[in-house]
């Protein structure tokens, strides 16, 4: 993470695979854990829950966007971190059932 950072933009091109019969929505729960140097890497974090994404009934591919702080994700600017993205049930709507294709993924920090 450099060091000027404050926040994580994670950016994501998706889709449904197959056309939903109605809108439906997909849950994504981020993980962190830090790489330090010469050390064991920390354990995972708990996760934090991302908004959920909001498939409509197409199989057109859909651009979303979330900005976390730095301390909302527990990492620290100027250190290294591994992050894990997966599926989760959503918070609301209907859970979308089959495969979510995932075409992109950008991490940016601003």
């Amino acid at each position: 993470i450099p060091s000027t950072a404050a926040n994580v933009v994670i950016s994501l091109v998706s889709r449904a695979e197959t056309v939903p019969p109605a809108v439906r929505t997909v849950g994504l729960k981020l993980y962190e854990r830090e790489v330090p140097d010469n050390a064991v890497p920390t354990a995972w974090s708990a996760g934090t829950a991302m908004a959920d994404i909001s498939i409509p009934t197409n199989e057109f591919f859909q651009y979303d966007s979330e900005t976390f702080t730095l301390a909302a994700l527990g990492v620290t600017a100027g250190s290294w971190h591994q992050f894990e993205l997966t599926r989760v049930n959503p918070a609301g709507g209907t859970e979308l059932v089959g495969d979510w294709d995932l075409l992109t993924l950008k991490v940016d920090f601003t």
